[in-house]
């Protein structure tokens, strides 16, 4: 059986960054494309390491800024494709997929990841909030509540980690 492979960036060339490189590198399943930094120096270095192509200029409208720490990037662990398209409102994200199966992610979930992953819609979506308030309440309603399980020894996820998991999970089952 062929192997999947994972084509990600990483959007931030900085200190830690050369760890989660190194990480990347050394597993089979991935491949960097493309390594991104508004300091010119950082993104030569990474994609002299890498064999990536080099961007100082990564932007999807004025919403989203690559190099805030409160985005999910590849520089806070996480390592994933992302395909972005903007919406104005949940509404009109509705409108155009009203097909898609909703599984908002909540501390309150109504099931697990390890419940509902397994037995997923073909077509679906993966909603998070942000990392300090979550989800509205409303959001319950809208579709399958899921939560990730964690031990007591654990805080909270981060949205970088908890995103990781969930995606994971689900690409790596089959829909029903």
């Amino acid at each position: 059986m062929d192997q999947k492979i994972f084509h990600v960036a990483v959007i931030g060339c900085g200190g830690i960054s050369r760890v989660h490189i190194a990480a990347l590198m050394d597993m089979d399943c991935v491949k960097i494309d493309a390594v991104c930094d508004i300091r010119e120096d950082r993104v030569q270095a990474a994609a002299a390491q890498t064999g990536a192509k080099a961007y100082s200029d990564w932007h999807v409208r004025p919403c989203v800024d690559a190099f805030d720490p409160h985005v999910l990037r590849a520089s806070m662990g996480a390592f994933y494709r992302m395909n972005v398209r903007v919406f104005d409102t949940f509404e009109d994200y509705r409108a155009l997929y009203p097909d898609h199966a909703l599984y908002p992610f909540m501390l309150d979930g109504a099931k697990t990841l390890g419940e509902v992953a397994p037995r997923h819609a073909e077509k679906y979506a993966l909603v998070f909030g942000n990392e300090q308030t979550g989800l509205p309440a409303r959001f319950a309603s809208l579709g399958q509540g899921t939560f990730i399980p964690q031990s007591n020894e654990i805080d909270s996820l981060n949205l970088a980690v908890a995103v990781s998991i969930a995606a994971y999970a689900f690409t790596n089952s089959k829909a029903e």
